[in-house]
């Protein structure tokens, strides 16, 4: 398989940042940027957090006709999201020495 030219670059940066700058850099690569969302702001916040539209209103069920009995894996995801995103985040505050935060940022 050959990618597209963007698309190399940005997996070659995602090898490069996971596997030649430190634990903590890859697990705020992967666990933050890669799988975050928008929503990434209220992930430590459960007041603030947004509802998530009913899965009738999913783009699958939407336009494309699926039925929302497949959407179990979404319906999974969603009750899990909340504690997931906090989870993650509270692992880079928790666990990143102060030292290395500034390079995490960057």
């Amino acid at each position: 398989m050959q990618l597209l030219p963007a698309a190399k670059h940005y997996r070659n940066f995602l090898d490069d940042a996971t596997q030649h700058f430190g634990w903590d850099i890859a697990a705020a690569v992967v666990t933050i940027f890669v799988e975050g969302s928008s929503d990434e702001r209220s992930a430590l916040n459960e007041k603030s957090r947004p509802d998530a539209a009913p899965l009738e209103q999913h783009p699958l069920v939407k336009y494309y006709g699926l039925s929302v009995d497949h959407l179990a894996l979404t319906k999974a995801h969603r009750q899990v999201e909340g504690c997931h995103r906090a989870a993650a985040w509270n692992a880079l505050l928790d666990h990143v020495v102060p030292m290395r935060r500034g390079a995490v940022i960057q």
